[in-house]
Order: structure tokens, then sequence, then C-alpha cells
């Protein structure tokens, strides 16, 4: 209460100001209404494929298979946290800005949040140990967990770099179709591969390859309007997406996170050698 009328008595003005009319504003409330539609479907579309494949899970598995899974997505979530908070600062920031310079802008803008969530895939030899030490039950939703995080990799650049680039300049339609696209693309293919496989782990990798296929229509059809560089970032998401899953094959917990840690470094160096003083300076 004490909030509330603290807010009503600052925003007095506001809310107790003179206003137009309904008539009068008739034109903006529409624009809104045009504007916003798209941008609430396009988000639900794009937070929907990123889930698509634990409604698959809840459907046709057990409570527990399903809880275990979903446990893998609530540790994510340590991660989608911190660039969803980054998101909220790019748009204003790109607003401000006039088309040239965010097309100049828009390939390093992507290398950093790349080189952000991939350091961020440490996490993951963080987590193991505790959850193997202290929350034993969920030991299995370890296999999901580090087939689906590097998939962060890929979503984070789409919702919040190519998301915020399209609303930008104004294709967040194109943006709403595309999304759509890679949706019906994981039913279908998620479909496929419970049926054939019936595991858990083949929803999972699917998944990924879902993501970056969606990854890949938005990237295309940006450049190919705006004739952004986009081959380094690509080329360091796969390098990342394999250095991660090879350090899964080594049994020793830290002896991975030291060898990711190597592969990540190397691949810094030699893809962005003659980019990193820029990053530095950006």
């Amino acid at each position: 209460y004490i909030l509330t009328f603290w807010y009503v008595f600052t925003y007095r003005d506001i809310t107790f100001g003179k206003s137009s009319g309904i008539k009068n504003e008739k034109n903006n409330i529409l624009l809104f209404f045009k504007l916003g539609i798209p941008l609430l479907i396009s988000n639900l579309i794009g937070q929907l494929i990123f889930v698509v494949d634990q409604q698959f899970v809840s459907i046709f598995f057990d409570i527990d298979t399903y809880s275990n899974y979903a446990y893998a997505y609530t540790m994510i979530n340590l991660i989608t946290v911190a660039t969803s908070a980054i998101s909220v600062v790019i748009y204003p920031t790109l607003h401000t800005l006039d088309e040239n310079k965010v097309k100049q802008r828009y390939s390093m803008l992507n290398s950093m949040l790349l080189l952000f969530v991939s350091a961020c895939l440490c996490g993951y030899f963080v987590l193991a140990p505790i959850i193997n030490t202290f929350l034993p039950k969920y030991n299995s939703s370890l296999d999901t967990f580090k087939i689906i995080l590097p998939g962060v990799i890929i979503s984070s650049s789409i919702q919040v770099i190519k998301y915020n680039c399209y609303k930008k300049f104004k294709m967040i339609s194109k943006y709403l179709l595309l999304s759509l696209a890679a949706f019906i693309i994981a039913i279908i293919a998620d479909t496929i591969v419970y049926f054939t496989f019936r595991t858990t782990n083949s929803i999972s990798i699917v998944s990924i390859f879902v993501l970056l296929l969606w990854y890949i229509l938005v990237e295309i059809c940006f450049i190919k309007k705006y004739s952004c560089k986009w081959l380094k970032n690509f080329i360091f998401i796969i390098v990342i997406l394999i250095s991660f899953y090879v350090t899964m094959l080594i049994s020793n917990n830290w002896l991975s996170l030291l060898i990711y840690i190597l592969l990540y470094l190397i691949s810094v160096i030699f893809i962005y050698k003659k980019d990193l003083i820029v990053i530095k300076n950006f």
C-alpha cells in the first residue's frame, strides 16, 4: 500500500493530469496493437521452440523422467536469466543508433554475446559434482543437461541479438514467419524422433539441430538484406558445440573442464584473432 500511494503521488501528473480522448488517440492505439501483437506472438513462439522437447517428454514419458528432464532446464535458467538481462539493455541501445551503425556492429555484438555464453558453459562442470553429491536423485538430469546446455549459445544469439535487430529494422513480421517455420519443424522432428527412438536423449539431440536451423534461417534472412558479416560467428558456434560435446566423453569432470577451457581459448584466438582488440575497445 505504501508503494502504491508513493507511485500515485510521484506520478500524479500522469495519474490525474490532462489526457486526450480515445477518439484523438485511436490511431496510436491501433498502431500499438499492430506493432505489439506480432512482437508478442514472435516472442512466445521463440520461447516455445526452446521448450517444445519438454512438452514431448511431459506427454510421452512418466513423471519421474519428466521431472529430471525439467530439472535440466531449471539449471539452464541460471544462464538464460543473465542473457535476458542483456537483452533488456540491447534494444534501447540499438534504438538510439542509426541503421548503418547497427549494421556495422551487428556481427561484433553477436561475437561478444557468443564469447560470454560459451564461457558460461563452464558452469556445467561446477554444477555436475554438486548435483551428484547433494541431489543424487537428479543424477540422470545431467545426461539431458549436457546435451541441451550448448543450445543456450544458439538461442541467446537469436533472442538477444537477432530478435532486437529485427525489431530495430521493423522486420518483426519476417522474424515471426521464420520462427513459426522453425516451430513447426521442431514439432515434426520431435514426433519423428520419439516414435523412432523413444528416448529423451534423442529428443534432446534433435532440439539442438532445430535451434541451429532456426539460427540459420534468421541469420540468412538478415545478412541477405543487410550484408552483415556472419561466417566467423557461425564457425565459432560449430567449433564450441563440438568442443563441448567432445569434452563430455572424458570421465574426469575437472580434466574435462580444463580441456574445454583450453579449446575455448584456442577457438577464440584463432577465430577472433583480429577482432579481440576491437572487442576490447568496443
